[in-house]
């Protein structure tokens, strides 16, 4: 989701249960990752929540960082996290 002309908001992404540790996660976010850059896109953001521990590592993995939570306009979310594209 664009936020701005440099941003864009990784939101609403999941992986159903019964798909989970395959993968297809890691695949997404390498995807979301490649096509921001592509798109000329300078960071990423995204809202999550700590309940979600595999998917904060997943993030943390892939180079997000946690920021302060500001404007989360998600209920359950209590993480807001970035990762600056090179």
């Amino acid at each position: 989701m664009k936020i701005d002309k440099e941003t864009y908001e990784l939101s609403k992404m999941a992986v159903k249960e019964k798909f989970q540790g395959k993968g297809i996660g890691k695949l997404l976010i390498e995807y979301s990752i490649k096509a921001a850059k592509e798109s000329g896109m300078k960071k990423l953001i995204l809202y999550s929540s700590t309940k979600l521990p595999p998917a904060i590592h997943l993030y943390k993995k892939n180079g997000f960082k946690e920021i302060p939570l500001t404007n989360s306009h998600y209920k359950k979310s209590d993480i807001k996290m970035e990762k600056v594209l090179e």
